[in-house]
């Protein structure tokens, strides 16, 4: 009789968590596209003596017009630090997506 109990109760637990188990779902991550049309890459020498500012702007995202990517000269041998804008100039005013970016860090890379 006591087996019988024994038996009844971990049949009993065993649905239970079973079923328990098969009604949880993931929750749904919702991450919404920034949308970049310009990035700008700004340098400044860690002795304050030059500046070198970069940038690529692709106002019509994939396809369509070439972007159009300005670049610099690096002093050699000079130490600069460097700080990255980006940017939507789709929109009207130009939306500074700088500071969402930063906040959302961990789905972001830059590789140099």
């Amino acid at each position: 009789m006591r087996i019988k109990n024994i038996f009844s109760l971990l049949a009993l637990s065993s649905i239970v968590f079973t079923y328990s188990s098969c009604n949880k779902k993931d929750p749904i991550v919702i991450n919404e596209d920034e949308w970049l049309t310009t990035l700008t890459y700004t340098l400044t020498s860690t002795d304050g003596t030059a500046a070198v500012v970069m940038t690529f702007k692709d106002l019509d995202g994939d396809g369509g017009n070439a972007p159009e990517i300005t670049g610099g000269t690096l002093i050699s041998g000079m130490t600069y630090d460097g700080v990255i804008t980006l940017s939507n100039e789709s929109e009207t005013p130009v939306e500074d997506i700088t500071q969402e970016v930063q906040t959302e860090g961990v789905d972001h890379q830059f590789f140099f």
